[in-house]
């Protein structure tokens, strides 16, 4: 809800007399502005993002999102969200469930997950004879 400082809301009317002109003002200010953060945080959510994978564990992905540079930080879970979206080192949203719209990397197989290079019925056959 974004406050409307207009005369006639009763909210503005008793905060006038009770806080003054200056000190509604800059709450207005306020609440526009988390209005704003709200809004990008919803706009990051519904963005088609392809996230790549990155070397750093705490920051496994990252993404370029028109000009801003975003990373997912894993986070310390079940006591918080399991991640944190950040934007240009600030703190967006946390969340547990990846937006449908963003394309998660798929993980890299391990050197000892790799699939053999021939295949296992040849294998077989050369270490019985």
């Amino acid at each position: 809800m974004c406050l409307k400082l207009q005369p006639q809301n009763v909210v503005v009317q008793f905060a006038l007399k009770k806080f003054g002109e200056g000190i509604v003002k800059n709450l207005g200010f306020e609440f526009r502005n988390w209005r704003i953060m709200q809004t990008k945080t919803l706009n990051y959510l519904a963005k088609n993002i392809a996230w790549k994978r990155t070397t750093d564990p705490h920051y496994p992905f990252a993404a370029n999102v028109e000009g801003e540079k975003c990373a997912i930080r894993l986070n310390d879970f079940p006591d918080e969200h399991l991640y944190t979206l950040i934007a240009n080192g600030k703190e967006i949203v946390s969340f547990d469930d990846w937006s449908a719209k963003w394309t998660r990397p798929a993980k890299k197989k391990s050197v000892s997950q790799a699939a053999p290079n021939k295949p296992l019925d040849v294998r077989a056959k050369q270490r019985l004879s």
